[in-house]
């Protein structure tokens, strides 16, 4: 064929370490070497000058190898085909190619001397190609050639029509490659197989192909020049031993034992625990890839971290067992620790409510990032659904149709990783709706500009207590206690400025009793001070402050020569009439039929020569219970009552 006789490219041959591999000494395995022995046929193709047929060898591959390894042994392989004879032919530029083993570090490959059986030509040769035949230290093949690396395909000096030359083999001689042995360490990884085995390529075998096991030339005549390419069948494209990695070292497993949960800040343990119990080492806990703290020394099966979480989240832990020697290392599954802020719940209610009135709950939950719902209960009862919790805070708004207790609380139901938390219970006490109430100013019809006037209203219905708040001109001008004897609530006020001045009241409310709007607005004349002189006048009330009983009403008017009248006044009601004024003294009996607080005043109405004055008001409090009267004999009640 043209493309055969063709002059083929001469390459150099390597000489690199690793390429052309030379001979080491094997180093001995720690296990038992096991002979496999496999027989399988190699099928070839032969390119001939008249015509192509094709053909098949027997051939017998006897491997020594162990059966185990330990992870990173170094240990030796060796590898050797069976006798094969050519009957037709002296052939030359034979080759043998052997796959490199799978999962191990070469250490060194060689020839063992004297193993060789009727090969000449060039000298047996041991080199470590790659797919396309070229000398390559990382190269997946090992190839046996004469030391000229001359071959019909697949390689720096493949020639198909010259081949008297290269490894050679005489006609009807037995012959077989030299035996190589191949120095390796095994890998780290246990369980990891050691593969030896023929080079495989096609499934059949094809002129010209470059992946074959065994190729060569033979001369039949002058003219007649074949080329051989074949490939191994059968159990020659399988594993043709196999060593497994095995650690001899006691195999251990570990389990870790951490908490579903933990709380930022909370201090948890993180135990692992070691089978065998005996097993001898350190744990590395981690956290993701990262270390938590130094390693913990192995106890009795049982290492123990103390860890404290600061941040929040799910966190993937596990335990890294390194083991002394005469144990295997272990990694513990996976557990994932779900950490959360820690959460306190605070609930706000009023503590007391009106029936019909609406009362509101709130809940505060710190901090106020966290997120979730409120379920707010009372008792055990939940009080609607629960509300979400918006910058700490949830609120529900209830009505209650009857007077009594209720107790309440509120339960935080966390979402993210933030934890719940409850509230403490707080008590709200429901009573019946308050009374309306109206205020109405009654005095004064005028005023004089910086004399102090009495202010008043009345209250109604009459309250238990409370204040009225007094307004000037839409001006709060001061507060005053509401008489719960008459519902009157007087307040000295003095005007500043002369015209008209709008006086507004408004009762604040009292317990049972409900705040009132704002009175309509009494119309007040101020005028300016006239010119006669000031007077002043001082109430004292005196006698028993009983129901039934008589009181004595007694003003005394600055200056003492002033005469006119005295107008005395309980509550709002005018007592009697005018009472003249005699060497300054008006007087005036008063029986209560009533019990209560009231307000007295005395208004000194002027005369000529004195302008008119008011005392303040003086409260009594009358009961129906006797009292003595003060001994020292003036009848002052003022011990009692103040003025």
């Amino acid at each position: 064929m043209f493309s055969r006789k063709s002059a083929a490219t001469v390459a150099t041959i390597a000489t690199a370490v690793g390429s052309l591999v030379a001979f080491a000494p094997a180093s001995p395995a720690s296990a038992a070497d096991v002979v496999t022995t496999t027989s399988f046929t190699h099928t070839c193709a032969v390119d001939g000058t008249f015509s192509d047929w094709t053909t098949a060898y027997n051939d017998t591959m006897v491997v020594s190898a162990p059966a185990t390894v330990a992870p990173g042994e170094q240990f030796t392989i060796k590898m050797q085909a069976g006798s094969l004879v050519m009957p037709d032919a002296n052939i030359g530029r034979l080759k043998y190619d052997f796959k490199v083993p799978t999962g191990v570090t070469v250490e060194s490959a060689a020839i063992v001397p004297g193993t060789a059986v009727g090969l000449g030509g060039q000298t047996p040769t041991l080199f470590r190609v790659n797919s396309a035949g070229q000398v390559d230290a990382a190269g997946e093949y090992f190839r046996i050639t004469g030391d000229g690396h001359l071959t019909i395909n697949n390689g720096p000096n493949g020639k198909d029509n010259d081949p008297g030359k290269g490894l050679q083999v005489n006609k009807n001689v037995q012959w077989k490659t030299p035996q190589i042995a191949i120095v390796v360490k095994a890998s780290m990884t246990e369980g990891t197989h050691i593969k030896t085995g023929i080079r495989t390529g096609d499934d059949t075998a094809a002129i010209k192909a470059d992946s074959t096991s065994i190729s060569f030339g033979d001369t039949r005549n002058v003219v007649d020049k074949t080329a051989t390419y074949c490939v191994a069948a059968g159990d020659g494209r399988g594993a043709l031993s196999d060593t497994e990695v095995v650690d001899p070292a006691v195999r251990t497993t570990v389990a870790i034992d951490v908490p579903d949960n933990a709380g930022v800040g909370q201090e948890v343990a993180l135990k692992a625990n070691l089978d065998p119990n005996n097993a001898e080492g350190k744990v590395q806990f981690k956290d993701g890839s990262d270390d938590i703290g130094g390693p913990v020394t192995v106890h009795n099966g049982v290492a123990i971290l103390d860890h404290t979480f600061t941040t929040r989240g799910d966190h993937d832990i596990k335990a890294v067992f390194t083991a002394d020697a005469g144990f295997r290392d272990a990694v513990s599954a996976v557990k994932t620790v779900t950490v959360k802020t820690a959460t306190t719940t605070t609930l706000t209610v009023p503590a007391t409510a009106r029936v019909g009135e609406d009362v509101e709950f709130t809940a505060n939950v710190s901090p106020d990032e966290a997120t979730g719902t409120v379920q707010f209960k009372e008792g055990t009862t939940d009080l609607g659904a629960p509300e979400p919790v918006v910058n700490g805070k949830a609120t529900i708004t209830r009505k209650y149709d009857e007077a009594g207790s209720h107790t309440i609380k509120a339960v935080f139901n966390a979402t993210g990783h933030f934890a719940d938390s409850e509230s403490d219970a707080k008590t709200v006490t429901v009573k019946d709706a308050d009374f309306a109430t109206t205020a109405v100013v009654i005095d004064p019809m005028d005023a004089v500009t910086g004399e102090s006037t009495a202010l008043r209203a009345t209250v109604r219905p009459i309250p238990d207590g409370g204040e009225v708040e007094f307004f000037v001109d839409g001006a709060s001008v001061g507060k005053a206690d509401v008489g719960t004897g008459d519902g009157v609530a007087v307040l000295a006020h003095t005007f500043t400025t002369a015209g008209s001045a709008s006086v507004t009241a408004k009762f604040l409310g009292a317990e049972g009793f409900a705040a009132s709007a704002e009175s309509a607005p009494r119309t007040v004349t101020v005028r300016n001070p006239d010119t006669r002189t000031d007077s002043s006048t001082e109430l004292t009330v005196a006698g028993a402050p009983n129901v039934g009983k008589t009181a004595t009403f007694t003003a005394r008017v600055t200056p003492g020569t002033a005469g006119g009248k005295v107008q005395f006044r309980v509550g709002t009601t005018e007592v009697g009439t005018p009472v003249d004024v005699v060497n300054g003294v008006a007087t005036l009996t008063y029986t209560f039929n009533a019990e209560g607080t009231f307000a007295i005043t005395a208004e000194y109405l002027g005369d000529s020569n004195n302008r008119g004055s008011e005392s303040g008001p003086t409260v009594v409090k009358v009961t129906t219970a006797s009292t003595p009267v003060d001994p020292g004999g003036n009848g002052s009640l003022s011990n009692i009552f103040g003025s």
